[in-house]
């Protein structure tokens, strides 16, 4: 019944968001929903602007709220914040993801990539060779990296041309920032390779929003050890490990 999709489905999604909100600062917010919709990003059909009213993002941003708004009594959920409307997005995805690889093992199959949209959760081998994951460059229609996917990894990308509109030469992406109701402008695209794929989701979009002055410290406390960011002026920042890992297709401009 309801009760029961409501525990395996939406419960997990509230639990894992809370921790993941808390370790990011808040900076991974699902509880923006109202600030989503406010901007047309909730709709399949790409919005087309205007922006909205500078005070209707100041009022949301003001009412804060955040997943720790979310009372839970046994199947009982209640919200304590008017302005929280959960936005679940690329977290759903993560947990799907995991479910879908817990079923490929429990069919028995060893080696499976699992790619949503070039985000992938892999198991085990493609024949000898590990998984290989490409990452398109967000400027143009090359492949800016590759690299290689161990047993059991997940890797997400959040980039600022996932969705967007123009208004008067001026372009607005989906990723927004808690802290101000605006898109977040320090940032391009950020790939994180984590085993938990609602982590990676969750760090992708926390790592974006902290852009390259904060970036690290997020990393640090969502125990984000691969991860690249690449900034507005198109340089690339890598945390220590990831540097080990990516395959570069074209090398200019790598810090």
């Amino acid at each position: 019944g309801l009760g029961d999709v409501y525990k395996r489905q939406v419960l997990p999604l509230i639990e894992r968001s809370r921790a993941l909100s808390h370790a990011s600062d808040y900076l991974y917010n699902p509880a923006i929903g109202k600030l989503m919709a406010l901007w047309g990003f909730h709709q399949d059909a790409e919005p087309k602007g205007p922006p909205p009213a500078a005070e209707k993002i100041a009022a949301l941003v003001a009412q804060n709220p955040t997943v720790n708004d979310i009372q839970l009594n046994g199947v009982r959920m209640r919200g304590m914040n008017p302005a929280l409307q959960l936005d679940f997005g690329t977290m759903a995805k993560g947990l799907a993801m995991e479910r879908e690889s817990s079923a490929l093992k429990s069919l028995g199959i060893k080696n499976a990539c699992i790619n949503a949209g070039g985000d992938a959760k892999v198991l085990g081998k493609r024949g000898e060779q590990p998984w290989q994951i490409k990452i398109a460059d967000p400027r143009n229609n090359d492949m800016l990296a590759e690299l290689d996917l161990f047993d059991g990894e997940s890797m997400f990308t959040t980039k600022d041309t996932d969705h967007f509109y123009e208004y008067k030469g001026k372009q607005y992406h989906h990723v927004l920032d808690p802290r101000t109701g605006y898109p977040a402008d320090h940032s391009m695209l950020v790939t994180v390779v984590h085993p938990d794929a609602l982590t990676a989701a969750a760090a992708s979009t926390a790592l974006f929003v902290a852009g390259p002055k904060e970036w690290t410290a997020i990393a640090d406390s969502m125990n984000i050890t691969y991860a690249m960011l690449m900034d507005k002026q198109g340089r690339i920042h890598l945390t220590p490990a990831m540097t080990e890992r990516l395959h570069f297709f074209s090398r200019t401009d790598k810090d």
